[in-house]
């Protein structure tokens, strides 16, 4: 009976290590955000943006995507990437997906990866914190608060 137990065991112990690995294990860390004073324009419409900063974390077995975010805080959310073209400096929309590798992790920082917020809907306020709703190919969606914070 013993052995019996010892073997179902192992076998429990190998399938869970087995699932594990051949699935993302998403984990979004340090997110924030830059103060910014929403500016109306007349017909109601803000040409102000704001901006994301996070780090998202696999420490599943394979890669996973991520596809869309969305907040209620912009009308629209893009990804970003600032790139040194020469001597300048540019910021350049990314089409399509951000890969995330397995057992790695991606970095939206000052100065490289960033999440656009365009056309601000209300002032993001130091102090204050907004939901964000990250979609993934694999994982689906992890809801997560951004921090309205200087760095």
């Amino acid at each position: 009976m013993v052995r019996f137990r010892q073997i179902v065991f192992l076998f429990v112990s190998f399938v869970i290590g087995c699932s594990s690995s051949n699935s993302p294990d998403i984990t979004i860390e340090n997110v924030w955000s830059w103060p910014v004073e929403a500016m109306q324009q007349d017909d109601g419409s803000s040409h102000s943006t704001g901006v994301i900063y996070l780090t998202i974390v696999n420490e599943g077995g394979i890669a996973d995507r991520l596809i869309a975010i969305q907040t209620e805080v912009a009308e629209v959310v893009e990804f970003h990437e600032t790139r040194k073209q020469g001597d300048m400096m540019m910021m350049q929309r990314l089409e399509g997906a951000i890969e995330i590798p397995a057992d790695g992790q991606v970095e939206f920082k000052p100065g490289g990866l960033h999440i656009m917020l365009i056309g601000l809907k209300r002032s993001l306020n130091p102090g204050e914190r907004f939901g964000i709703t990250l979609e993934f190919d694999k994982s689906g969606e992890v809801a997560v608060e951004s921090e309205i914070r200087q760095p």
